[in-house]
């Protein structure tokens, strides 16, 4: 039996795509701000030790999302703000927010830009499932600029060679926007994620805008694998 929330969710997903899904579009801008928590991760923490002053530089991030019924873009927005720092910093620091480039999101799958061996000369999809493992949706809601939200959990689980971590996502989705797309690789929930949070970041909504007809960029025919794919095939180049 399906919970009573997620029932009621589903219901008005299913009204809000029969009634309007044919023009819903829109793009929503983010921003970002760390999370204060005791856990690390290796490839965060290398990057925090790169920049120390990630934190100043994340203070001039918004990131756009893009989206329509069957697609999603996220980037993040070149601002006359970001012109003060380097290429490098904006990287290094952008990483720690879980956003290396491009990423696309369509068929309940992100599609992230990445690279295959060093150099960016090869470029590459890596790919993961939104909806693995399965949110968890509560009755708890509130408001996210006029919206109302419902909150979501889940656990993600890597494993990186012998090391595994967990990192538990937080969404606030709204069904009034009927489309499984958030911010980086949070979706595939019965409406629009407003707000996403980890134990080390939180995306919060700066401004939305809805049915404007935007444009979205088709997803590259590169070559398109996952997380565990990509580290195998890098490994045996380097052997």
């Amino acid at each position: 039996m399906l919970p009573r929330i997620f029932k009621m969710v589903f219901f008005i997903f299913c009204i809000k795509f029969s009634f309007g899904q044919a023009n819903i579009s829109g793009t929503a801008l983010y921003v970002v701000k760390p999370v204060i928590e005791n856990s690390s991760e290796g490839n965060n923490d290398i990057a925090k030790a790169l920049e120390p002053f990630s934190d100043d530089i994340a203070k001039n991030f918004v990131f756009r999302l893009d989206f329509n019924k069957n697609l999603s873009q996220f980037t993040i927005e070149e601002t006359e703000d970001l012109k003060q720092f380097s290429e490098r910093s904006i990287k290094l620091t952008s990483i720690q927010y879980g956003y290396a480039d491009t990423i696309w999101q369509q068929n309940n799958q992100a599609l992230n830009k990445t690279y295959e061996g060093f150099g960016q000369k090869s470029p590459v999809l890596m790919k993961q499932a939104l909806d693995q493992p399965a949110w968890k949706i509560s009755n708890e809601k509130k408001q996210i600029d006029g919206f109302t939200c419902y909150k979501a959990t889940k656990t993600l689980v890597i494993k990186r060679g012998k090391k595994t971590f967990t990192t538990p996502m937080i969404a606030w989705f709204c069904p009034d926007i009927p489309v499984s797309f958030g911010p980086i690789e949070f979706g595939g929930l019965p409406g629009l994620i407003l707000e996403a949070q980890t134990n080390k970041f939180l995306y919060g909504l700066k401004q939305i805008k809805l049915n404007n007809k935007i444009k979205i960029n088709s997803v590259p025919s590169y070559p398109v694998f996952t997380e565990q794919e990509l580290i195998k095939r890098l490994s045996n180049k380097v052997n």
